[in-house]
């Protein structure tokens, strides 16, 4: 068996195939299962151990042992005994007897070469070499005093020659022929410099505490003021003018003529400075909807109204200023009742309109917003152009 492809030595039959082959023949293992097999193969190329790591079937577990066990593997580069993985996959069809799954040894196949074991390298014995006599050892001779070393003698070092014109001094010639060479002194430790160690405090510290001069403990009189006299009349602080933003007034419900209803422009209006609905334009669309069918009114509803909300975003007053139908104009002040916008830095006032499909009944047919054209032409809206008919 070659264990880098786990094939015999026809170069056909794989592993799996020989295991698969076996188990058919000689058990009655049935059953799904994959079962992950840790082989260690000496260098014999024998199998010293053969043990499953995973897999439920006993059956299938002790078969496959008594299979591997028997196989000779092809053992090139092994020195030490070496451990080789292997993944086999089960799915045998049981036969619904008493003797499925019961485990029945597995015999070796007799007259099959499972697979070419190279033997091992032996190496040839080495020739013995013949024992040479030994020649013959010379008279002991009686043992001799060995002539100790003569031991070294210490001569004078010689006296430096002194420059021409000058005599040595004897006592230092001497010194030197007398005295060997002082070996020279270890340096002296450093002293240590003391600091004055400053007194001891009579109280103890305090966290926060910095030297300095101490505060009076008695009260001080008054520093004299920096100006003395009265003051110039023109550094008197005088209050700053507020201007307080006048409150809305309604002057009443009035409806505008009706040549200045429809004599409204193409431009950009003030659409931009419309507050946002507390809940968003998409909770807006839905409270209008509801509020209208609440009070009957179905189908288109388009509204154009002044309106003027006080800080915290409540509706103070309106002004409609035109509705498509007359039931949709009778319920816009109740509906306006109930809205809220976020908060703003003013009261303000501002010019908006309801466009919404108030469906009432399921089979009720819808009308497509994007075709009815705006009261107010705004830079965030689209070009009001006339609804092309279908084809």
């Amino acid at each position: 068996m070659d264990p880098l492809t786990f094939t015999f030595e026809d170069g056909r039959t794989t592993l799996a195939d020989y295991v698969l082959y076996q188990i058919r023949q000689h058990s009655t293992c049935c059953g799904a299962d994959n079962i992950y097999v840790e082989l260690r193969i000496t260098p014999e190329g024998t199998v010293e151990s053969a043990r499953a790591m995973t897999g439920r079937n006993d059956c299938y577990k002790q078969s496959v042992r008594d299979i591997l066990l028997p196989l000779r593997w092809k053992v090139e580069n092994f020195r030490t005994t070496r451990p080789i993985y292997y993944e086999l996959r089960f799915s045998e069809e049981c036969k619904g007897t008493a003797e499925d799954n019961v485990y029945k040894p597995i015999p070796v196949p007799q007259g099959v070469q499972v697979a070419a074991a190279q033997p091992p390298r032996t190496e040839p014995p080495a020739p013995k070499a013949e024992p040479t006599p030994e020649p013959p050892k010379p008279p002991a001779e009686p043992p001799t005093s060995t002539p100790e070393p003569p031991k070294a003698t210490t001569q004078p070092i010689p006296v430096t020659p002194s420059l021409p014109g000058t005599s040595p001094t004897p006592k230092a010639e001497e010194k030197s022929q007398e005295e060997p060479p002082a070996s020279p002194a270890p340096p002296a430790p450093k002293k240590k410099i003391e600091r004055p160690s400053p007194p001891a405090p009579s109280e103890p510290a305090r966290k926060g505490y910095q030297p300095g001069k101490e505060p009076p403990r008695e009260a001080q009189p008054p520093n004299p003021p920096a100006v003395v006299g009265s003051l110039p009349s023109d550094s008197t602080p005088k209050p700053l003018p507020v201007q307080v933003p006048k409150k809305y007034q309604s002057t009443g419900e009035k409806r505008p003529p009706q040549d200045h209803l429809n004599s409204y422009a193409n431009t950009s209006g003030p659409r931009y400075m419309e507050p946002d609905y507390i809940n968003g334009p998409v909770a807006q669309a839905l409270y209008l909807k509801q509020e209208y069918r609440k009070r009957g009114v179905c189908g288109l509803v388009h509204v154009l109204l002044e309106v003027a909300i006080d800080a915290q975003g409540n509706v103070r007053g309106y002004r409609i200023l035109q509705a498509n139908r007359p039931d949709a104009e009778i319920a816009t002040p109740q509906v306006l009742a109930g809205m809220k916008y976020k908060p703003v830095p003013l009261p303000m006032v501002f010019y908006t309109e309801f466009k919404v499909d108030v469906d009432c009944q399921s089979d009720q047919r819808k009308t497509q917003l994007d075709t009815v054209p705006d009261y107010l032409a705004t830079p965030e809206g689209k070009l009001i152009r006339p609804a092309v008919p279908k084809p």
